[in-house]
């Protein structure tokens, strides 16, 4: 619940990975630690493009305590395309999609989610490289059109 006592939607968390189980362990609880702080549930959905570096494994011993999952993506490949899968893969409404090399540091995640939630914008990006954004720290950056992007940039 936030602040005003109203429920917090649940949030999807796309997470697009080659070669990251030494990560994912890291990344899972951080970000499921900074949800429960806000009083948010969620499920985090990591779509790997067939690693076979132990990522399955580290989501197996994760999912007990977890809502997490993995899809191995056997005969496709890339970034955009892992985004979308895990978008379709979703449960929830909110959504959002990090890296799990840990450069979005997890406990933003509720500040980029916040202000979809409370109606300000109908999309946020977070991104060292807008306004309040440095390393080890995201700036938010929200629009409701597409001219948003010049608006973020510009803005810095």
């Amino acid at each position: 619940m936030d602040a005003a006592g109203q429920k917090l939607a649940p949030v999807s968390i796309i997470v697009p990975t080659f070669r990251e189980a030494k990560n994912i362990p890291i990344l899972v609880e951080q970000v499921f630690a900074a949800l429960a702080g806000a009083g948010r549930r969620g499920e985090m959905i990591i779509v790997d493009d067939n690693s076979r570096d132990g990522s399955v494994e580290a989501v197996a011993a994760l999912a007990g305590r977890y809502d997490v999952r993995i899809v191995v993506r056997e005969n496709e490949r890339g970034l955009s395309s892992a985004v979308v899968r895990g978008f379709d893969e979703a449960r929830h409404d909110l959504m959002l999609c990090m890296d799990a090399d840990l450069s979005h540091p997890p406990e933003s995640v509720p500040a980029v989610i916040r202000p979809i939630e409370s109606g300000e914008a109908d999309f946020c990006i977070g991104s060292r490289y807008v306004a309040g954004g440095r390393r080890r720290k995201i700036g938010v950056c929200c629009g409701r059109s597409i001219r948003w992007e010049r608006r973020c940039w510009r803005d810095r």
